[in-house]
């Protein structure tokens, strides 16, 4: 699981059924690593798990679900800081 409040772990009480064990983890890489490792499973975003799941060493789970729920997800930052980031994410997201 990832920290209260982020969208996966949102999207993940969702999706999976409650009950068993689980952990909190650091991140991505980390729940990523640990399912690669056979030591659970997680709900990871699409760019995390591609070549993993290319290779075979990951595999997706039938969640009983037709499609998984969307996730909206928003970037923020502070204002007035690092303008020509500002440009370059927008220009990424498009």
């Amino acid at each position: 699981m990832s920290p209260p409040g982020c969208s996966i772990r949102m999207a993940a009480e969702r999706m999976l059924p409650a009950g068993g064990p689980r952990r909190e983890l650091s991140g991505i890489a980390t729940a990523r690593e640990w399912a690669r490792q056979g030591l659970g499973r997680s709900l990871l975003p699409d760019f995390a798990v591609d070549a993993d799941l290319a290779s075979g060493a990951l595999v997706p789970l039938d969640t009983g679900l037709e499609e998984a729920p969307g996730l909206a997800l928003r970037l923020v930052w502070l204002r007035g800081r690092e303008p020509a980031l500002r440009d370059v994410l927008y220009a990424m997201s498009a």
